[in-house]
């Protein structure tokens, strides 16, 4: 027998459903997560450069949104107010090297877009 610790004098038969219950029923908690926002040479110089980069666009909300893939595994994201501040930065974390410049073969395979305009 399970007795609240949100209600006390409210039993369950079950504990799975009476702490189910208790956080339901409880005040959400404060988040205190950090967020960490490295510039994109400092990802590409602990992650690999991106396997995989995508950015889309709400041109109506004025916001452009970048994802990367990198070959550990990590995955970051930011939002930016212009597209040309996304494919800037989607360069920069698709380039190795750091250059601001990409090949063509590159631009094909780590560019994902579903609106480039």
């Amino acid at each position: 027998m399970y007795e609240s610790k949100r209600e006390p004098g409210r039993k369950f038969g079950s504990a799975f459903v009476g702490r189910r219950h208790d956080e339901a029923h409880s005040e959400p908690k404060a988040r205190t997560e950090s967020v960490d926002v490295k510039a994109p040479h400092a990802v590409v110089e602990e992650h690999g450069a991106a396997t995989k980069v995508e950015v889309t666009h709400d041109h109506e909300g004025g916001k452009h949104s970048l994802k990367s893939q990198h070959p550990d595994g990590f995955e970051n994201a930011s939002e930016h107010s212009s597209p040309k501040e996304a494919y800037d930065e989607a360069t920069k974390l698709a380039d190795e090297q750091g250059h601001h410049g990409m090949g063509a073969s590159s631009a094909e395979e780590n560019f994902v877009s579903d609106d480039l305009v």
